[in-house]
Parts: C-alpha cells; sequence; structure tokens
C-alpha cells in the first residue's frame, strides 16, 4: 500500500530531522510513547458489523498529545503491523472519524498509528464487513480490478504512455498520465508491476498530481517485463494499463554492464584479486537479517566472493586510518566504496545537540541515534570539505595499490540533499566508477527500511541491484 508519506519521489525526512526533529526522532523511537499516564488513544469503527464496502473509523488522542501526522489501517486480525489490507491519513488534532472504502467482506481490525511509520498508538476489536449494493468490481481486492468505480468513470477515459518500451537494468521511464478533464484524482495513483501479478503486488508506486496530464519518472533496477497501472482514490481497482516495458539482458541472462565505456577507468582491466566491500554499517548490513546484506546478496547475484570490510559507526576518518591493514592488505583487484554517511550525521548531530537546552532531551536524542547504530555522541564532527577530501585520498590510495574502485553515491535525507554531485566529481576525479544514488526510492520508505537509515532485506536487495550493474563491468 502507499507507504504513508506524499509520493515517493517526493518523500524526505524533514518530518524528523527539520523544525521538530528531537520530538520527532523520540516519538518515532517510542522514548516518549507514554508522556502521560492518563494519557490514551482510541480507535474504533463505529458498527461492529457493516453493510456495504466502506468502513467508518472514529479514533481520539489526549487533549496534551494531538495528532499532527497520523493514520489508521485495516487489518486481518493478528496481522503484523506492516501487512495493512487499507489505510488512510487521519485529520490533526485530538479526535475525528475516517472512512476506507472499497473494504472486500471479512473479519477485520482497526488500528491507531502515529508518525508516518508504525508506531502503533491504539487498536480496535474485530468487526465484519457483511458487504452488500454497489460493491462491485471497485473493490476487488484479487489483482483482477473492475472496469468501474463510484464516479462512473470508464477505464477507457484513463490512459497511461512510456517514453520507452526497452530499457537497460537501472534505466528510467516516464509514464505520461491522462485522465479526464472533471476527474477528480485526490488519493488516485499509479503502480508499477511485473507483467502477470496481482493489483497488491506492486513494486514502486505514487500519487497522482491534480493537473489533466503529469508524469512520473520510475528506475527499473531487475531484467523482466513490466507495466504501470492506474488507480482511483486509493483503491486496488485499475482503471488504465500502460504497455508492457521490457527491462533487456544480455544473451547469457545476465544484467549487463551498465557503464557505455570503461575508457578512463582506473587500473581497468583488473588484476587478479578479491573483491573488497569497504564501508560503515551499510556494508557491514545493520538492519538486514543473517545473509541478507548487500554484501551477501550481490555475492549470489554475481557469483564473485567478496570480502566483507565494513565497520558499524565508521566515518572517513576512521576507514582511511584502518585501509591498509583492512583493504589494501588483500591485495585485492576490485574495491567497492560507500563512505561518508556517519560524518553527515555526526555534524548534523551536533549541530541539533548544540541547540537543546535540556539535558534530559539531549540524553534522549543521544540514545535515539544510538539505536541507529551510530556512536555519534562521541565521534568528532566531520565536516562536508572532509569528508569528500578523505574520500578522494581512500580512492587515490587504493588506485595506487593497484585496484579498481567502485565508488557508491547516496543522497537525500536525514544525510544531505545534494551529495550526488560531491562523489560524482570524486568519481571523475580520480576515475572511479561512479554507482549513483544507491539510496533512491529506498531511503524515506518504510517498507524498504529497518530504521531511518538502513534499509531491510528488500532495501538491501535494491542496493545489490544497482551495485551489481557496475560490478559486472568489471568482474565479468
Amino acid at each position: 500500500m502507499h507507504y504513508l508519506l506524499a509520493r515517493i519521489t517526493q518523500i524526505n525526512y524533514r518530518h524528523y530531522l527539520v523544525g521538530g526533529l528531537v520530538l520527532c526522532v523520540m516519538a518515532g523511537f517510542g522514548w516518549i510513547k507514554h508522556a502521560s499516564a492518563q494519557a490514551a488513544y482510541s480507535v474504533d469503527v463505529t458498527t461492529n458489523t457493516v453493510s456495504g464496502n466502506s468502513v467508518t473509523i472514529q479514533w481520539s488522542a489526549p487533549s496534551n498529545r494531538p495528532i499532527g501526522t497520523g493514520w489508521v489501517g485495516i487489518y486481518t486480525p493478528g496481522a503484523a503491523d506492516e501487512q495493512y489490507y487499507r489505510w488512510a491519513y487521519v485529520s490533526s488534532g485530538t479526535g475525528g472519524t475516517v472512512t476506507i472504502s472499497y473494504v472486500e467482506p471479512g473479519t477485520y481490525q482497526v488500528r491507531l498509528f502515529t508518525g508516518s511509520q508504525y508506531e502503533r498508538v491504539a487498536s480496535g476489536g474485530t468487526f465484519t464487513v457483511l458487504g452488500g449494493q454497489g460493491q462491485g468490481g471497485a473493490g476487488n481486492n484479487n489483482g483482477t480490478g473492475g472496469n468501474s468505480n463510484s464516479e462512473g468513470n470508464t477505464s477507457g477515459s484513463y490512459s497511461l504512455s512510456l517514453s520507452a518500451t526497452s530499457i537497460a537494468p537501472g534505466g528510467r521511464v516516464t509514464v505520461t498520465i491522462n485522465t479526464p478533464a472533471s476527474a477528480n484524482r485526490n488519493r488516485d495513483w499509479i503502480g508499477l508491476y511485473r507483467v502477470g501479478t496481482s493489483n497488491e503486488s506492486y513494486i514502486d508506486w505514487q500519487y497522482v498530481d491534480d493537473d489533466d496530464s503529469s508524469a512520473a519518472t520510475v528506475i527499473i533496477d531487475n531484467a523482466g517485463q513490466y507495466e504501470f497501472r492506474y488507480f482511483r482514490n486509493d483503491s486496488y481497482a485499475d482503471v488504465a494499463t500502460s504497455p508492457v516495458v521490457t527491462v533487456t539482458t544480455t544473451s547469457g541472462g545476465s544484467n549487463q554492464c551498465s557503464l557505455s565505456t570503461v575508457a578512463g577507468v582506473t587500473n581497468y582491466p583488473p588484476r587478479s584479486g578479491p573483491v573488497v566491500a569497504f564501508g560503515d554499517s551499510l556494508t557491514a548490513g545493520v538492519g538486514a537479517t543473517a545473509g541478507q546484506d548487500y554484501v551477501s546478496q550481490l555475492e549470489r547475484l554475481t557469483g564473485v566472493s567478496i570480502v566483507n570490510a565494513g565497520v558499524s559507526g565508521d566515518t572517513t576518518r576512521t576507514a582511511l586510518a584502518r585501509l591498509e591493514s583492512d583493504v589494501l592488505a588483500r591485495d585485492p583487484a576490485t574495491v567497492i566504496v560507500w563512505i561518508g554517511g556517519n560524518d553527515i550525521l555526526s555534524h548534523y548531530y551536533d549541530r541539533v545537540v548544540r541547540g537543546l537546552e535540556s539535558q534530559t532531551v539531549r540524553e534522549v536524542v543521544r540514545q535515539a541515534f544510538e539505536r541507529l547504530g551510530s556512536n555519534l555522541a562521541n565521534a568528532p564532527v566531520i565536516m562536508p570539505n572532509e569528508t569528500f577530501e578523505n574520500l578522494e585520498t581512500i580512492v587515490r590510495r587504493i588506485h595506487a595499490d593497484g585496484a579498481v574502485v567502485i565508488l557508491v553515491g547516496f543522497s537525500g535525507e536525514p544525510f544531505n540533499t545534494n551529495l550526488d554531485s560531491r562523489f560524482r566529481a570524486v568519481a571523475e576525479a580520480t576515475g572511479a566508477i561512479y554507482v549513483p544514488d544507491v539510496l533512491d526510492g529506498v531511503i524515506g520508505r518504510p517498507s524498504l527500511m529497518s530504521d531511518l537509515i538502513h534499509p531491510n532485506d528488500e532495501g538491501y536487495r535494491i542496493v545489490a541491484g544497482r551495485i551489481n550493474q557496475q560490478l559486472l563491468c568489471v568482474v565479468r
């Protein structure tokens, strides 16, 4: 379903990290979950037996803890919080009602969440939806959808066109959306799907703009056949489907090397030797289950053994200090360098903490950051200029030792929104292979993240697929 923020291409973490970061981070990690013994949230349906396909939910919040950003979800009993069936935002304040449509007959439970992740504050009892007149195809949840919706717009009134129908792995395709001029597009959305999958099995999604014709650009990482589908008002009933886009493969079935040329790549072709992944907690695999970190998944994609030299909490300064023992001493053929996130966070952490007057709040913030796997409270502050100077030094020292470097870049909150150009400049100055913005479309999406910083298994799978495209250029 929709990952609780307005649209995937515009998600940012200023909800957590700008203008009230401290309270948002504390709430997001449960540090102020129970501010008062009298504080209580509640949520339930207005009737335990629903006739029809629309469910009205009533909720309330304590007067001293009104909801700013919150949402309610409909669940099958016993389902994990991430496995919602339908959801909707709630209005800001201390109470109200919200109606969710297109609910099929069955037994459900409703839950109330604060923030934009899965911070549950209340649950209701079970209720039953009996179904009724007017449900038709719009409420279908089996992937087949329906040809009409409650406003009478037919599938022929909507269309999706593509900028390309064949791209390489990691390529971008732009979807142009056309709807009737009179259509109400509120909560309409498009989803990316593998051909033949159900409407709930989307790979990516975003809401539709309010203008009559809008476009969305999506990255598709893995080979296969895909299509886009258009949905009305947060439903799973598609009213338009795009042409098929094919993500091409080589004749052997593996993803293509994504470099147009290897000219200018320092030390290419590589010598014999191991591949080493060098970095911080993102390389070490914090947030992943055993064997699902990006390095392990990249090994399975390429069939090449990779040494994981990731150390949680590493900065470019500490990475530079251990470069000889952990990397160069192995005489690597290729080194994947993904480092710098803790540098950016240390600078931000210092700015936040210095602005806090309360020692108690400082301690809460320190503990919140520790739960991200970072020892920022004890780390020296590293300014961005030093970060990229250290990074360039790391790359040049690896090159001097004779190995090829694959430099991995990242951008977006909570790191910084303008980092790509600086990573790219290092790659161009040194002759490193560059993987741009490897967390694009991952960071900020609760379904792909284990916390604010680290991906989960699925998030790391996407990361591995993007680095795989560049690694193939030097290992095959």
